[in-house]
């Protein structure tokens, strides 16, 4: 289970350690709303979503799996590279590099969330990894974008 007051805690922590406020624009600058921060910290909202928290965890220059469990255990070579196989997997012919980046970074945020709720500090377990879902998700997408602009 995870124990909403500690990262309640750790999220207080870094704002402290960093100097900013929960009213800063870096929350805009991340699309984080001022008001679900301000409501889970004051205990008026129950939890963050793993989005959310992923997008906490770069301008709080921490990770996600520090906030969500304040745990520093390292990541195994053998997961990291398992996520970057899947992450580079998603990267296909005919999409512009905002798409690549898009697909590659919701590939990474999937495996990281896979990785961190499978053992928590084991790789996901097999059989969790589906290759291509976001790069085919935005080509079909693209596809569909491209038929539509020679119909016109």
């Amino acid at each position: 289970m995870i124990d909403q007051s500690d990262i309640r805690a750790r999220i207080r922590a870094r704002l402290s350690d960093l100097g900013l406020s929960v009213t800063g624009t870096w929350l805009k600058d991340h699309s984080i709303g001022q008001t679900t921060i301000r409501n889970y910290l004051a205990e008026m909202s129950q939890s963050l979503t793993v989005d959310t928290v992923a997008k906490l965890a770069e301008p709080l220059k921490t990770s996600e799996r520090w906030l969500l469990f304040g745990d520093t255990q390292p990541v195994s070579e053998d997961a990291l590279r398992e996520m970057v196989d899947y992450a580079t997997g998603e990267i296909q012919p005919g999409l512009s590099i905002a798409q690549i980046k898009s697909a590659v970074s919701s590939a990474l945020r999937e495996q990281l969330t896979l990785h961190l709720t499978a053992g928590l500090g084991q790789s996901a377990p097999a059989g969790a990894i589906v290759h291509g879902t976001a790069a085919q998700s935005l080509a079909a997408t693209t596809e569909g974008e491209q038929a539509e602009s020679r119909n016109s």
